[in-house]
């Protein structure tokens, strides 16, 4: 009598999955701010089992199908997925979004004010067996920034109390944050 020897296949897990620590986002003023979501994944057929991850980190109001957009959807791919500390049945996750210094915001008083960033982490094993989950909500801080041209505006010569005349001098003045302002 021979006995075959079956191997039963366990899905992946995720656990303890938080958006930038679960604190809110403060963005970096004409630049990109890099946020992680991350989490604990568990499979129990050995972390060795674990394949794969990717993640969308997004504005509650756009929802999780959304398209990439720099504004409210950014969409991670498996490259910026990372597994490490992986011990027995265990990794910790990280999927890493470098998110705009434009990102809608969601804090009291912005437009998005009624709304909260999420990630979804999507993680697959060797045998393509899955596990989805979304983390609790943080709030995208509101960015003032503006950047002026340097080197001053030329006037050209003028004495106390002369008019410029025909002389217009112009500077550009580019928002660097997410929000508006009034520049008068």
């Amino acid at each position: 009598d021979q006995v075959a020897e079956v191997q039963i296949q366990h899905p992946p897990s995720i656990s303890s999955l938080l958006l930038n620590s679960g604190l809110d986002i403060a963005l970096t003023e004409g630049t990109t701010t890099d946020i992680s979501a991350s989490c604990t994944v568990t499979d129990l057929n050995g972390y060795t089992d674990l394949a794969s991850a990717t993640s969308t980190i997004y504005r509650s109001g756009v929802g999780v199908a959304c398209s990439a957009n720099n504004n409210d959807c950014y969409q991670v791919a498996s490259s910026a997925c990372a597994f490490s500390s992986c011990a027995g049945t265990s990794c910790t996750l990280t999927c890493t979004a470098p998110l705009q210094y434009f990102a809608d915001p969601t804090d009291p008083g912005s437009t998005y004010a009624s709304e909260n960033w999420l990630a979804n982490i999507n993680v697959v094993d060797s045998t393509g067996l899955r596990d989805i989950a979304t983390s609790s909500g943080v709030n995208v801080l509101t960015l003032y920034g503006l950047a002026l041209t340097t080197g001053g505006i030329d006037f050209g010569s003028l004495v106390p109390g002369a008019n410029t005349g025909g002389t217009n001098a112009t500077t550009t003045v580019v928002n660097t944050g997410n929000a508006n302002i009034n520049i008068q």
